[in-house]
């Protein structure tokens, strides 16, 4: 099982490179090598935010008819950029059991397969295992569009020390189960180089 969870996190870090270039935004760098980069999807939601709610989902739209099933860049996209209304829920995407850091759980991660600190998303996911056909970005998209709110929250491109600050704080939070280990901390901190 913990193999699949590995094979599954290696296909859904390949799959985000594209992501961008089917935006029509400026390709970031760091996607190339398949790792999520926090500054990356700042870019890309301060670009959407620009264009406005239609606009901006109808590039959504455009961009999510061209991922996998796997993929994660619209759903973490949507996470950034919608938020729930007044007495509903904002429904977490349907694409498996999540593979949380240090023994955390749904209930820590209100936004996952990101958590944003000081807006700075982090993923804090590392794969899931999948027991079916996974919601596609088009899906989920859809569902953020018709049952959530856009965002109020604005984004702005973070400095280098603004996403050592966020960083810190995510390593230091208290949500964590247990310590967490060299790896999950190198996990974290690839995230905002």
């Amino acid at each position: 099982m913990r193999f699949r969870a590995i094979v599954f996190s290696a296909a859904l870090t390949l799959a985000i490179s594209g992501f961008v270039a089917a935006l029509n935004l400026a390709p970031p760098p760091g996607l190339q090598d398949g790792k999520f980069k926090a500054g990356d999807y700042v870019s890309a939601a301060i670009e959407l935010q620009k264009l406005g709610h239609d606009p901006a989902c109808q590039k959504l739209l455009q961009s999510a008819r061209s991922t996998n099933a796997e993929s994660l860049e619209i759903p973490a996209l949507c996470r950034m950029l919608f938020c729930k209304r007044p007495d509903s829920e904002f429904r977490r995407p349907r694409k498996g059991c999540a593979q949380f850091l240090a023994d955390t759980d749904y209930s820590d991660w209100p936004l996952e397969p990101i958590a944003l600190v000081d807006g700075v998303p982090f993923l804090i996911t590392q794969g899931y295992v999948l027991g079916g056909f996974p919601e596609s970005d088009e899906a989920y998209l859809r569902y953020c569009i018709t049952e959530c709110d856009w965002s109020t929250e604005i984004f702005r491109e973070p400095t280098r020390e603004q996403k050592r600050d966020a960083l810190a704080k995510l390593l230091a939070s208290s949500k964590w189960k247990r310590p967490l280990n060299k790896q999950e901390q190198d996990f974290l901190a690839e995230q905002v180089k």
